[in-house]
């Protein structure tokens, strides 16, 4: 027998609707959730091919039918197109821009504009070795302390490598300066 997950929506429904008090319907109710998928907008089962599936989760469905979704995604497009509301997540950012401008939201706090306001700051160069990103390689790294979270700086990867190396550790870093200045 497999097992059947049953919402908080379905079960307020089965409290509140006097027909489904019996064993018999309530079994039915359950049997007609495996085939079916309950429309919050419809307030009615549709089979589960009117719904959408998410694409984050194996064989889960979203909460309304086909055709409620689409209207939906209507009547928002044409609110953001009238100005009437500004898109939650809308960064100003498109194609591999937008992608950056998520990763630094999610990892760091910061969003793009102020990457680049913090690069600027430093001259497009790197805060410990000054090279400019241009003579770099690779992409220039956000350094943070791992214990506050507190941006520090931009850095080129061989610092920044080199910093985590060092453990973030000052005394580590001190020991370095003695062990190159005495050889």
């Amino acid at each position: 027998m497999s097992i059947i997950r049953i919402t908080e929506d379905f079960e307020d429904k089965l409290l509140k609707n006097s027909s489904l008090i019996n064993n018999e319907q309530i079994e039915q109710f359950i049997d007609n959730t495996i085939t079916n998928r309950f429309c919050k907008l419809c307030d009615k089962f549709h089979p589960i091919e009117e719904f959408f599936k998410f694409t984050t989760t194996l064989g889960y469905t979203q909460y309304v039918c086909k055709k409620h979704r689409r209207q939906y995604e209507k009547e928002y497009r044409s609110k953001i197109k009238n100005g009437d509301i500004i898109p939650k997540e809308y960064s100003g950012f498109i194609g591999e821009d937008s992608i950056e401008n998520s990763r630094l939201k999610s990892t760091y706090g910061i969003d793009l504009h102020e990457f680049r306001r913090l690069l600027a700051y430093q001259n497009n160069c790197c805060a410990i070795c000054g090279d400019h990103v241009d003579e770099l390689n690779k992409k220039i790294c956000v350094d943070h302390c791992h214990k506050t979270g507190k941006i520090r700086g931009l850095l080129c990867l061989n610092c920044n490598y080199g910093l985590g190396h060092f453990k973030d550790n000052i005394d580590n870093l001190y020991n370095a300066i003695d062990y190159l200045t005495c050889r």
